[in-house]
């Protein structure tokens, strides 16, 4: 995947001790991608882990919820975890966006990259 040169990231829960991962700002606009990233099973604790997460992004940022145009929980499956059905399902209603490593756009993996090298 190519690499995306000009990011505007934040990493709230090393900033803060707390939030999601990774926050991209999109372009110049003030509007927000959050991004929170699991790396084991998925299951209904992880989806609301993440929406806590992202509600204390929201208030450590002081941004407004409207601005926040994607909530993902990005699952870097490694071998042998699962994803398990009713954690989809509970993404969904919470209109949180579960996509996998392998299944991210370059921009998506891009971010991830950046945020391993930050660690």
């Amino acid at each position: 995947y190519m690499e995306v040169q000009y990011m505007n990231l934040i990493f709230p829960e090393k900033e803060f001790g707390r939030g999601c991962d990774i926050v991209e700002v999109i372009g110049n606009s003030k509007f927000y991608r959050f991004i929170e990233i699991k790396r084991s099973t998925l299951g209904l604790d992880d989806i609301n882990k993440a929406i806590e997460e992202f509600s204390s992004t929201i208030k450590d940022l002081e941004i407004m919820e409207d601005v926040v145009k994607d909530k993902i929980l990005l699952h870097d499956k490694r071998r042998g975890c699962k994803t398990l059905a009713n954690a989809i399902r509970h993404a969904k209603l919470r209109r949180i966006k579960v996509i996998t490593l392998r299944e991210a756009d370059d921009i998506l993996k891009s971010c991830y990259k950046k945020y391993k090298e930050s660690r």
